[in-house]
């Protein structure tokens, strides 16, 4: 197969497809390392997040059959609120207790890998996997309009809500951040807490709402991958992308709309390594996906030479 054949419609709508599940992820990272919290517990947030989406749209069957809707939607409440939970459990141990971050986030991580695993044979009955029967899963919406542009329709129409809900919120996270005063005052949390203290701002108030808006993106992104992504709930599903997305907020300077394109960096990565494993060309897409972890790690090393630069010249003027 020729290698200019790899880069074509399906895989451009495939990694915006497998970024979504990177983007919320990164987007919640970003607003917990914005506010002071180093947040490594998104991955546990994303798993609880998916296994009661799937727990609530099983339960839910015959509701949604009487109200004439699909569980599905019940579904991404129940992901959200599962999220949520994990993050308070999470804010509680660092904000009230004084937990370290990294450890908190890891215990966090472990825990719900655990949690799930024994749910999953708990409640119904199985182990590895579990698809819900009479799930109906998120519909795709054909956007009329670029329907009927070449090339354009055929990639960005035909997703699922929660992919176009996606970019919606990179937007609002954006107009947040930088244009209304909650957003500078998680600026300032972050940046200078004992300021923020002086300024009047409840900083642990400040840090708690950051962590729970960071649960509940990572909760939707849960119950997004289970119910719009693979349909079903299956151990540690998540994969890693929790981490992938706290990379991403960092490779994109934690600013939305850079994260955003960084998510989409790393699903594309991931779409090719696919591809290329799909038709046999003799390239490992392992080696494809380090891809981005190498740029990351490239951008982040001359951000902190400059940084230090910068740093060493400021106080040397001062001296």
């Amino acid at each position: 197969m020729d290698i200019l054949n790899l880069f074509d419609l399906d895989i451009l709508a495939a990694s915006i497809r497998v970024s979504i599940p990177i983007m919320l992820a990164a987007l919640g990272g970003l607003l917990c390392l914005r506010a002071g919290v180093f947040n490594i517990a998104l991955e546990g947030q994303m798993l609880v997040g998916s296994f009661f989406g799937i727990v609530v749209t099983e339960a839910t069957v015959g509701l949604g059959a009487q109200l004439g809707i699909s569980s599905t939607w019940f579904g991404i409440i129940g992901g959200l609120l599962g999220g949520l939970a994990m993050s308070m459990v999470f804010a509680v141990s660092i904000l009230r207790f004084k937990a370290d971050h990294i450890v908190a986030g890891i215990a966090i991580n472990l825990l719900a890998l655990g949690l799930t695993g024994f749910l999953l044979k708990t409640i119904f009955d199985v182990q590895g996997v579990f698809r819900p029967t009479d799930m109906v899963p998120l519909p795709k919406i054909q956007i009329p309009v670029l329907d009927g542009i070449p090339y354009v329709g055929d990639t960005l129409s035909g997703h699922t809500p929660l992919v176009y809900l996606t970019f919606v919120l990179v937007l609002v996270t954006w107009v947040a951040l930088y244009r209304m005063p909650s957003g500078l005052r998680l600026r300032s949390v972050g940046e200078q807490p004992d300021a923020a203290r002086t300024a009047g701002i409840k900083v642990d108030r400040v840090r708690y709402q950051a962590v729970a808006w960071s649960g509940l993106l990572c909760g939707l992104d849960g119950a997004h991958l289970a119910l719009g992504y693979s349909s079903e709930f299956t151990e540690n599903m998540t994969q890693g992308r929790g981490f992938t997305a706290f990379v991403a907020a960092i490779f994109g300077q934690l600013d939305p709309i850079l994260t955003m394109f960084a998510a989409l960096l790393f699903g594309f990565a991931d779409a090719l390594g696919l591809r290329i494993q799909l038709e046999g060309m003799g390239i490992s897409p392992s080696l494809v996906q380090t891809f981005p972890y190498i740029l990351a790690i490239v951008a982040l090393t001359i951000s902190s030479y400059l940084s230090m630069k910068r740093r060493g010249r400021r106080n040397g003027l001062e001296a």
